[in-house]
């Protein structure tokens, strides 16, 4: 059996303790260890206001990653189609294609991925009534890239979501499905079998092809990988009981350390949530079971991570045990 092919969605965390600067310089690192380890396509987020976050302009990003690489995919995952025009859009995808000729990616998303502050000023030069609906925006910018497709060489466009409307959407436009699983606490495997259903075959796409992107937090060992799960279900649950210190480092993936994050009376009890599957968790010895399930289950033609850890050593790590993990 072949290995499924694995792939990355970055978020470029800001560790805790680091700076923006540093983030991005990490993720560049990060994504040449990916095509080393052997992956498909290395992606990186879009977040506007999000001080957790560093990337605010993944088209650059993604440029500077493809300067370094040679063979694996780059790309954006995912740009939010309605904070852009579509014709600016084509021009940007069109520049990063050329910059790294036939391994460019380009994913659109309904989500705007930025805090409200951010996202009044990004929409503050739209007329009344705007921005347009996804789908039309999306339609038309599958038409402005299939007038450049002799410089593309292939159509970048894949789109993403976690919800019937993107996924009919993929199937309509004849395009990649990237599922976002990490997006949701249940598992969704209708959704994806909505899109092979409904999938209207394109000058880019014969058949279907749906990627299962997930979220994992791997480690050699089970303590740490308890300890990574706990920080994300602080996460999911806003921390709201703790001070800002103590939110800071969890948003970074780690737990609370130092005194200083500890409230000083005690706090009444806050329940846990339960993180579902929205993080596959495990060690290298427990990680290959519920991988397999989550495969099984989705039957993907690909599998996309994002990396839930403290620092880059973890986020390479824990690649390198998705890599062993997956069956082959």
């Amino acid at each position: 059996m072949t290995r499924i092919p694995f792939s990355v969605l970055d978020q470029v965390p800001v560790h805790y303790g680091t700076r923006r600067s540093t983030a991005l310089a990490e993720t560049v690192a990060f994504a040449r260890a990916a095509e080393e380890l052997g992956c498909h396509r290395f992606w990186v987020a879009e977040h506007h206001g999000d001080r957790s976050h560093a990337c605010g302009s993944p088209e650059v990003l993604a440029a500077a990653i493809g300067a370094v690489t040679t063979r694996i995919r780059v790309g954006v995952g995912a740009f939010p189609l309605p904070l852009y025009a579509p014709w600016k859009l084509a021009e940007s995808i069109s520049v990063l294609a050329g910059l790294a000729p036939g391994r460019t990616d380009a994913g659109v998303c309904r989500g705007p991925g930025a805090t409200q502050e951010a996202l009044a000023a990004l929409l503050s030069h739209h007329a009344p009534g705007l921005p347009r609906p996804f789908e039309e925006l999306a339609a038309e910018l599958v038409e402005l890239l299939g007038r450049r497709a002799g410089d593309l060489k292939s159509m970048p466009l894949v789109i993403t979501g976690s919800g019937p409307g993107s996924a009919r959407l993929a199937a309509r436009l004849g395009l990649p499905y990237v599922f976002g699983q990490f997006a949701l606490r249940d598992a969704r495997p209708d959704l994806v079998g909505l899109y092979r259903e409904e999938f209207e075959p394109s000058p880019w796409l014969d058949t279907p092809k749906a990627v299962l992107a997930v979220r994992v937090a791997a480690a050699d060992s089970a303590d740490t990988v308890d300890a990574l799960t706990a920080g994300f279900a602080g996460v999911l649950a806003g921390a709201a009981h703790l001070p800002p210190e103590a939110r800071r480092q969890l948003a970074s993936g780690a737990l609370p350390t130092t005194a200083s994050c500890l409230p000083d009376a005690p706090l009444p009890p806050v329940p846990v949530p339960d993180v579902g599957s929205m993080l596959i968790r495990g060690d290298g010895r427990t990680l290959r079971r519920p991988l397999a399930d989550h495969l099984s289950l989705y039957e993907p033609d690909e599998l996309m991570v994002t990396v839930w850890a403290s620092d880059l050593n973890g986020r390479v790590r824990a690649l390198e045990l998705v890599r062993d993990a997956l069956p082959h």
